[in-house]
């Protein structure tokens, strides 16, 4: 699942939902795989027999979730795409004793600030 690219995420500013949802959900469901409210996007998913990789595609760079601008991770024109992470489930994962899970192939780093809630 991800963020819908004209979302508000409860606010123009979700770096207090972004915060509160990883405090009170996150940290308590150990098989949520990944996890970034501060960003507006998509996902694109690619399913072939070996694999489901989903690409998640965000609006926004590091640099704005560090701005003090309230609004700097509101998307506009000139807003930069750029991809979030890659999630993948290889096939055969699900098979008894297999022990296969959702990997995180990729992420770009979170703003310490965003991480240590």
């Amino acid at each position: 699942m991800c963020t819908s690219i004209s979302s508000t995420f409860g606010s123009l500013n979700p770096r207090t939902t972004h915060t509160n949802v990883h405090a009170s959900v996150v940290r308590d469901n150990p098989h949520i795989a990944y996890f970034n409210g501060l960003y507006r996007g998509y996902c694109v998913c690619d399913v072939d027999r070996t694999r489901w990789r989903t690409t998640f595609r965000s609006i926004g760079t590091p640099a704005d979730a560090l701005s003090s601008d309230e609004l700097s991770l509101v998307p506009r024109r000139a807003s930069e795409l750029s991809t979030d992470a890659y999630l993948e489930i290889r096939a055969g994962f699900h098979h008894p004793g297999v022990g296969g899970k959702i990997e995180r192939v990729y992420a770009r780093p979170v703003p310490l600030w965003a991480r240590n809630v």
